[in-house]
């Protein structure tokens, strides 16, 4: 859970998950809805659908015991080589370093390397340099490290008057340039129109998404452009439905890690119950049952 997303952002959702799933074996039987439902509002939803088959390969292949290797750890879906060192080190003392964005901006100052941090060969060189210096005490020691990272060595301001490594840092004179990283891509935007198409008995017609952003998760129909009310009349029509009553729900933005959307929404009562194409009726009761996107969450708080 901590990947991509920060830890006071993360507990509630964490402590709700353990209650939820207490052990592997909880979350190999859970169905993927009940797990995108458990961590709805987190983003970057394929860590949840690989930690789900990772759960399942352990019961199968290793007896629900979480493996100790940090290679074979790297062979399960969503583990590389941060969390194999995290679960390695931390949980059974393996000396392997556990290298995350904290650590790797810490070592960057201190051996003040310039390379670019997001190339192999800057994390190779820095990993490296930490496995000559790893302790018998290699759990500890990673986490003091990533600790340090975000408490003490912070990417702004970091606190260099009261670091107890400032001796041994060669960075310290150009910390504010380090670690060297590549030129941020701009933030696509696209604009859209979600329609709550609601008919009085069967509900508001919705889908489960197949795409690789928001993979799993329910959605309302919508198109990729901002229509006005005309518009949405005539689209609503071209569907086949008769909207018998037309509301405007204003606007919304949601911003994910390099996508934008602007998002415009209405509600339309319409009188035919029948589906389109990958869509199905819910009702309102069993919407709140859904895993839905926090991008979407405003207008489902419109209909409740």
């Amino acid at each position: 859970m901590a990947q991509q997303t920060q830890i006071n952002a993360l507990l509630p959702y964490y402590i709700r998950f353990i209650e939820i799933f207490p052990t592997i074996e909880a979350l190999a039987l859970a169905p993927v809805d009940d797990i995108l439902k458990a961590c709805a509002g987190m983003g970057y939803y394929n860590r949840f659908h690989n930690m789900k088959k990772t759960a399942e390969i352990i019961v199968k292949d290793f007896a629900g015991q979480m493996p100790d290797d940090p290679q074979m750890l790297q062979k399960l879906p969503g583990i590389g080589a941060y969390v194999a060192g995290a679960i390695a080190s931390i949980a059974y003392n393996k000396k392997v370093p556990a290298v995350d964005g904290n650590v790797f901006r810490v070592m960057a100052r201190l051996e003040r390397n310039t390379d670019d941090i997001s190339k192999a060969a800057t994390k190779k060189a820095l990993t490296k340099h930490l496995e000559e210096i790893m302790p018998d005490c290699a759990g500890t020691f990673n986490q003091a490290l990533m600790e340090f990272g975000a408490l003490m060595c912070k990417p702004k301001n970091p606190l260099c008057s009261q670091c107890p490594l400032l001796r041994y840092c060669k960075g310290q004179d150009i910390h504010h340039l380090l670690p060297v990283k590549p030129s941020k891509k701009a933030v696509k935007e696209i604009d859209k129109t979600i329609f709550l198409i609601c008919h009085p008995s069967h509900g508001i017609l919705m889908r489960k998404r197949s795409e690789k952003l928001l993979h799993g998760l329910w959605e309302f129909y919508q198109v990729d452009k901002m229509l006005e009310e005309k518009e949405v009349s005539a689209h609503v029509q071209k569907l086949r439905y008769t909207c018998t009553q037309l509301k405007s729900l204003g606007e919304s933005t949601h911003i994910f890690t390099h996508l934008k959307w602007n998002m415009i929404g209405y509600t339309c009562q319409v009188e035919e119950c029948f589906t389109i194409a990958d869509y199905i009726f819910v009702s309102v009761s069993d919407i709140k049952n859904l895993a839905i996107p926090s991008a979407l969450r405003s207008w489902v708080n419109s209909i409740q």
